[in-house]
């Protein structure tokens, strides 16, 4: 789902935007949606994961196979509270988000390739 179809939206999340090298990118989207990585080595952050995790966790209590469901859960649940810790801290109003260097802010982009070009023109 694209919040902005045709909008673009750059929102810098710290007023020092020091560098215009690229050195990260964290994208922010729901399960459901259509993905482009590309090449870019990207932080994939499934906002809606918990839900998923959850269900599945319910399953391994059932068949008490609770140590091992829960251990093999745990890395699931802390890749999903860091993302959704992260997006509570660049103040993420709309999914997709593709966070960049932890600065800037595009929304409604699904294409990495296509958000880092938008990035470089804005920023370079």
């Amino acid at each position: 789902m694209i919040i902005f179809s045709m909008m673009i939206s750059f929102h810098d999340v710290s007023w020092s935007l020091q560098t215009l090298t690229l050195k990260t990118i964290e994208f922010f989207t729901l399960s459901s949606d259509s993905l482009a990585i590309g090449h870019y080595p990207v932080t994939l952050c499934l906002m809606d994961k918990k839900d998923a995790l959850d269900r599945a966790l319910h399953e391994q209590l059932k068949r008490q196979a609770i140590k091992e469901g829960v251990k093999a859960l745990t890395n699931d649940y802390e890749t999903f509270f860091r993302c959704a810790l992260k997006a509570d801290l660049y103040q993420l109003t709309y999914l997709p988000a593709i966070v960049f260097n932890g600065e800037a802010v595009i929304y409604g982009i699904n294409d990495i390739d296509k958000a880092v070009s938008l990035w470089k023109a804005h920023y370079a």
